[in-house]
């Protein structure tokens, strides 16, 4: 990772910060008379459910939203291209999906090559040994063009048959899909701070970090929705799909971090798949947060 990725990565960070309390601000300043209230959440960082409390991750909450006795969490993000949702340890993925479904062997093998991240402490290198696979059957360009020597995984066209089979078939299975997707986008692994809602400034309209242009939808319905869609592989086999909600090696950062499992997803892949189909709140911070609490009470 280069220093410039380092700093825009940063920087990318404190934007998101910079406009969580910029959206905290104006409800508070204009919706605070009536009673309802965006707080921070009671606690920032919590023990993460796969370390058995020894670890702690950040909550998934990025703000609380409250009038009178109804609270709901809300994540919120600043840009409407295709953003991080959620990054997990491998160990961490196979612990909150085998609690739904234990994961088989084949599938389990499958996820370690194609993130190219052991849990037993394998390198790459002896990945490919135990497995038996050619290593000059692999994308060998080490420039940077270069997707599996390079980058130490396999791209899904390159592994095992059996294995990657396997794995699409259990994370299709309706049990291990539905757990995956509340870690994505409603609990992360923290044990605390559970979102019911997610929001986007949508710059689209008049720019970035602009709390007049929001978007704001249900995760439970979106879930839902999701729930229709199955599992698919991309054309260039280092991403897997669900609707509008991508798998992928994360590629950045140092050592075995940059080789942890991350989810994504931008607002105008949401609205390509379930425009007209899921309930969007758009709006200014003002309009659309009221919306939330009414639609929570009725829930």
């Amino acid at each position: 990772m280069t220093k410039r990725q380092q700093s825009g990565g940063a920087k990318g960070r404190n934007d998101g910060y910079a406009f969580e309390d910029l959206v905290q601000s104006q409800v508070n300043r204009l919706c605070g008379p009536s009673g309802l209230l965006m707080e921070d959440p009671e606690n920032l960082r919590a023990p993460s459910t796969w370390s058995g409390g020894k670890k702690k991750t950040p909550v998934k909450s990025d703000k609380n939203i409250i009038k009178g006795q109804s609270q709901v969490g809300v994540s919120i993000k600043n840009s409407p291209t295709s953003t991080q949702m959620q990054i997990i340890a491998l160990e961490g993925l196979i612990f909150v999906l085998n609690s739904a479904l234990v994961m088989p062997p084949a599938a389990k093998r499958a996820l370690e090559l194609f993130l190219g991240n052991s849990t037993s402490g394998e390198t790459f290198e002896q990945m490919l040994a135990i497995e038996n696979i050619d290593r000059s059957s692999l994308d060998c360009d080490m420039s940077k063009k270069g997707q599996e020597v390079r980058r130490k995984r396999i791209l899904w066209s390159s592994l095992p048959v059996h294995y990657a089979n396997s794995l699409l078939a259990y994370l299709n299975n309706p049990v291990v899909k539905r757990r995956l997707l509340d870690v994505i986008y409603r609990e992360g692994t923290a044990s605390e701070g559970f979102v019911d809602w997610q929001c986007w400034c949508d710059t689209t309209v008049s720019g970035k970090n602009n709390p007049d242009d929001l978007v704001v939808i249900n995760l439970k319905e979106f879930i839902d929705l999701q729930m229709g869609e199955q599992w698919k592989v991309r054309g260039s086999n280092s991403v897997l799909a669900l609707g509008p909600t991508t798998f992928q090696m994360k590629g950045s950062g140092k050592g075995k971090s940059k080789h942890s499992p991350q989810f994504k997803m931008s607002l105008s892949d949401l609205r390509k798949h379930y425009g007209g189909r899921l309930k969007m709140f758009e709006g200014d911070a003002a309009s659309v947060f009221p919306k939330v609490i009414e639609n929570h009470r009725k829930e």
